[in-house]
């Protein structure tokens, strides 16, 4: 497995290396006015940046990601996951944002998370409310209100 995270980080590496010179090419503007190039480029450093802490990990002796994620039965919690947030996308015009997101905390917070269940209700409320109140009131983003218009 170490070999694969190897193989696939240097794979990275290369695509990073090459977006960061692509994209130096383009007006990276100022951080108060980005131009074309800003976004593509921060992108690219990140992507390097992870690409290497995965190269340097694989030459640890400690178990491989993949391994410990089927060792301790992982690979359910990232289908449920998966399948949560495709679920999210399908109903989040239907049902609204705040619905959808109470929702999908309320289900990522009982069968992902360690939280005791008196407090999966709050949680959830103040995570939907919170992110309704910083992207509709705060940053003006047009949010799906659902059938229940809200």
């Amino acid at each position: 497995m170490k070999r694969l995270d190897q193989k696939s980080s240097f794979f990275w590496m290369i695509v990073s290396a090459i977006t960061v010179f692509l994209s130096s090419k383009l007006p990276f503007g100022t951080f108060a006015n980005p131009g074309a190039g800003f976004l593509p480029f921060l992108v690219g450093v990140l992507m390097f940046l992870f690409s290497l802490i995965l190269f340097v990990q694989s030459f640890s002796k400690g178990e491989g990601m993949v391994k410990t994620l089927l060792a301790k039965g992982g690979t359910g919690r990232v289908l449920l996951i998966l399948l949560s947030l495709i679920l999210y996308g399908l109903f989040l015009e239907t049902l609204g944002f705040i619905l959808m997101t109470f929702l999908l905390m309320g289900f990522l917070l009982l069968a992902i998370g360690k939280v005791r269940r008196s407090l999966v209700i709050f949680l959830s409320l103040v995570s939907s409310l919170g992110c309704y109140g910083v992207f509709q009131l705060w940053l003006n983003v047009q949010l799906p209100k659902g059938i229940f218009n809200f």
